[in-house]
């Protein structure tokens, strides 16, 4: 069996000593020879002076993960940690280098080792332990006077260019991200918010992590113990012994359920990661194919459970619910006193038409497809319907729906294409939110999962996951996480990132109908490394106008707009009341109201509700009320007193009808410039005026009706 572990520890920082790094990694030397198989040979330290940023480097690209397909690999790092403002606008978790200076040159981030740690082989088992913190209050005690924290606070400038970045919806970028996409298990010392302690033990110094998780690895049974039983006792160690700190383990949940350092000879073998980016075939751009929550699980995670296990599932996964009152939902608070919750309705292009335009959506139009989702909605067979229109109708002038709750186990929200041109509809049987299983392991320390909010988002035809002509993330998001408990509610975390959200078959899972860390499914499947798709997913994509093999439709581009089946409800019932009751600004949203938000917020000004405003709406939402949403709309105006919605008329109808021509429909457009050219040339002067009437005529009947009511004014009719 191949071995291979790097262990850095440094006392030795110039302004900031900590005194048992060293102690850390030689206790973890003996451990690994003593009761791990480990020969000396296979082991490399690096202590205070040695430990540079170059020497660091060389050792884990050069050594480490190179030149060598070892079994079982480890990197253990004891010293300080901090935060440092990066390049790309983010604020990165570092580790500190013995010659750590707050300057990108010197410290090692997350983007270093996502990079350095791509090369891992398939298949080895990889831990890394990180005894250090990366934020925290020092004022606050770590439970034992004489503590010192593994943390390095920023000096003032750079400090105040943190606040500002993530003030201004910056993106955190933690340790856990390359951990989670390599497969592999990251033990942390705390939590974010918290410091890791450099201690005092029985007269010697240690890490608090270090001390009691070596402590529990030497025991008797410490060998065949898996790694979360493991840190769940090092967790009760810590605050039996007075400790304020809480150890952290990410990683997969296959992994985290074996022994510490176990081989992986008995367990699957994954491929290695799909490439960051990939060419498209018979052009010169590319798609970004970024990784993202739980990209990089096990197959397993994609195959259909036993219709028992599904039905029974995990004896945790019932506690993943969605909440029950609707005030605590981020999707529903806004429209919580709606009279329309059950209704059975018919949901029309027009109906859809009145909901982008009273959340100032401006998706784009030039393929004549619009992708859009109603969460909280069912498929329903009319009287003497085809019993298949519960999972698919397809062409439709309208749409059959009841309006209801989601939940992480069925499908219960409906996914289709609005065909701009033809006015018709197509709805298919779907999820949008993530399954039980990702919920329930994000809580308890597994991948990351999220849950995507309503908006309008961009979406680009690229790969998810070795299937080929998905539609893929093509913008950074702001979605929801719940690590406190297993129900997404207006308390819970608002993260800026780049979450892989993608558009994929549903496959199926043991927990669930569908199988998502946060993507939007509809239900089908494909073999990895095909374009096989299967199930309503191939018509949705056929309804969509993706009709090339492989990549062939590669770079195509859409918006998807995502609302709530209440809404669709509400517009459908009351119409009027809704171009004034439904009017909000959300993702995806544009125009002057944006701007003033943005400017309320300060952030830089262009008018578009993007992943920035939402993190910051979200933010001073949770300071000035406790609670967030990130949806903005006369109520939310009215308590936070920014008065942008009583600058000017709420009603739909009261906007400019120059304004709404441009951007709700382009047929009017055309037949004015068309009328406009004919009128230039050598036809009788009541000819032109008589094609003119007709040409503007057709375009004004291609409006919806609000937008067709605005033109009929700007015309005199």
């Amino acid at each position: 069996m191949a071995n291979r572990a790097l262990l850095v520890g440094i006392n030795a920082y110039k302004d900031s000593p900590l005194r048992g790094c060293l102690n850390d990694i030689m206790d973890l030397r003996d451990l690994l020879t003593s009761r791990y198989g480990f020969a000396a040979s296979d082991i490399r330290v690096l202590v205070d002076a040695e430990a540079t940023t170059a020497n660091i480097r060389q050792q884990l690209g050069g050594w480490l993960v190179r030149g060598a397909t070892p079994d079982r690999m480890l990197f253990h790092f004891s010293g300080h940690g901090t935060q440092m403002p990066g390049r790309d606008g983010s604020v990165h978790d570092v580790i500190c280098p013995v010659d750590f200076d707050f300057t990108e040159e010197h410290a090692l981030s997350d983007v270093d080792f996502s990079a350095i740690f791509s090369a891992i082989p398939a298949g080895a088992q990889f831990n890394w332990i990180s005894d250090s913190c990366h934020s925290g209050d020092l004022a606050r005690a770590l439970g034992k006077p004489q503590a010192i924290p593994r943390y390095l606070p920023p000096p003032p400038e750079i400090a105040a260019e943190i606040e500002h970045l993530l003030k201004h919806g910056g993106t955190k970028r933690s340790l856990n991200g390359p951990i989670e996409r390599l497969k592999g298990v990251l033990i942390a010392g705390c939590r974010s918010n918290e410091t890791s302690a450099d201690a005092i033990f029985d007269e010697r110094s240690n890490g608090a992590l270090s001390y009691y998780l070596l402590r529990e690895l030497a025991a008797s049974d410490g060998e065949s113990k898996d790694i979360d039983t493991v840190v769940r006792n090092v967790q009760r160690a810590l605050t039996e012994s007075g400790y304020e700190q809480h150890p952290q383990v990410r990683g997969l949940l296959e992994r985290r359920q074996r022994p510490f350092m176990a081989a992986l000879s008995c367990a699957k073998v994954v491929g290695e990661p799909e490439p960051i980016e990939a060419p498209h075939e018979g052009t010169n751009r590319a798609v970004f194919s970024r990784e993202g929550d739980g990209q990089l699980w096990d197959d397993s995670f994609e195959e259909v459970g036993h219709p028992d296990v599904v039905a029974r599932g995990d004896e945790g996964w019932s506690k993943v619910q969605w909440v029950k009152n609707d005030e605590e939902s981020t999707e529903y608070r806004h429209i919580a006193k709606s009279p329309h919750k059950g209704a059975t309705f018919d949901f029309s292009p027009d109906h859809l038409e009145l909901l982008i335009s009273v959340n100032a959506f401006e998706p784009v139009r030039d393929r004549g497809k619009i992708i859009f989702a109603l969460r909280g909605a069912e498929l329903v067979a009319a009287n003497g319907a085809s019993g298949d229109d519960k999972f698919r109708q397809v062409g439709r002038p309208t749409l059959r729906l009841r309006e209801t709750r989601p939940n992480h186990q069925h499908f219960l929200c409906v996914i289709g294409v609005y065909d701009t041109a033809l006015r018709l509809l197509s709805g298919y049987i779907a999820s949008t939110v993530p399954c039980r299983q990702a919920v329930y392991n994000y809580a308890n320390g597994g991948a990351a999962s999220n849950m995507l909010p309503t908006g309008c988002y961009r979406l680009i035809v690229g790969t998810h996951n070795g299937r080929l002509g998905c539609l893929t993330e093509n913008e950074d998001f702001t979605v929801l996480r719940t690590t406190k408990d297993y129900v997404y509610d207006t308390k819970d975390t608002w993260e800026n990132t780049f979450p892989g959200d993608n558009l994929h078959p549903a496959f199926a899972n043991s927990s669930a109908q569908f199988s998502s860390w946060g993507c939007q499914t509809v239900r089908g499947n494909c073999p990895k490394g095909t374009d096989n798709f299967s199930g309503e997913y191939k018509e949705f994509r056929h309804e969509l106008g993706l009709l090339k093999p492989g990549t062939g439709d590669y770079g195509l581009k859409f918006s998807y707009v995502m609302l709530t089946g209440l809404e669709a409800a509400m517009a459908h019932n009351s119409p009027d009341r809704a171009r004034t009751e439904l009017v909000r600004l959300r993702h995806g949203s544009c125009g002057d109201r944006v701007r003033a938000l943005q400017q309320k917020l300060g952030l830089s000004v262009d008018g578009i509700f993007a992943a920035k405003l939402k993190k910051a709406l979200a933010e001073h939402q949770r300071k000035e009320l406790g609670w967030a949403d990130g949806i903005y709309g006369p109520e939310m105006d009215a308590l936070l007193k920014f008065d942008i919605f009583a600058a000017s008329p709420v009603a739909v109808a009261s906007a400019a009808p120059v304004t709404a021509l441009a951007s709700a429909d382009r047929g009017l457009a055309t037949a004015v410039n068309v009328a406009t050219a004919a009128t230039k040339s050598s036809l009788p002067w009541r000819t032109l005026i008589l094609i003119a009437v007709m040409l503007i005529g057709v375009g004004i009947l291609m409006l919806s009706p609000a937008v067709r009511s605005a033109a009929l004014k700007v015309f005199g009719a």
